[in-house]
């Protein structure tokens, strides 16, 4: 059986979230068990850090199942070792015309989807004031 490891973020943006991020082999297998299994696997390692009080705070969870989604397959951004400047290359505007955004570009909030959205609004203004109409 595969390590089966799960980082917690939690509070992302100042909300009452906890979002739990695992990869991997297991990431693939628990992909494959469904939203209601990574759930219930999320909820037994919180219960491993906090205890059975856990339960009495839980409201609602959900899962993003990126291993299927034929665009995505899984990934997401990493850097190489020693490439850290690359994302500030990546996230200039190219001619003014063409612009970036995703996780890979959203700085301390990169990895999540959080994060991704954060970089589209960013770039959204930026698009809007290049047109004059921010």
């Amino acid at each position: 059986m595969p390590a089966q490891a799960c980082y917690f973020l939690t509070w992302p943006f100042n909300t009452d979230m906890m979002i739990g991020l695992v990869g991997g082999k297991f990431g693939w297998e628990l992909s494959a068990a469904g939203p209601d299994a990574a759930v219930d696997f999320a909820l037994g390692e919180l219960r491993k850090i906090f205890g059975e009080k856990v339960d009495q705070h839980f409201v609602k969870g959900d899962f993003t199942n990126w291993a299927y989604d034929p665009l995505v397959r899984g990934s997401y951004a990493s850097e190489r070792p020693g490439f850290h400047g690359a994302r500030a290359a990546l996230a200039e505007p190219l001619d003014g015309r063409v612009y970036l955004a995703g996780e890979a570009l959203a700085g301390k909030y990169s990895v999540t989807c959080g994060g991704a959205y954060l970089s589209g609004e960013r770039v959204a203004g930026d698009v809007m004031a290049a047109l004059g109409t921010g």
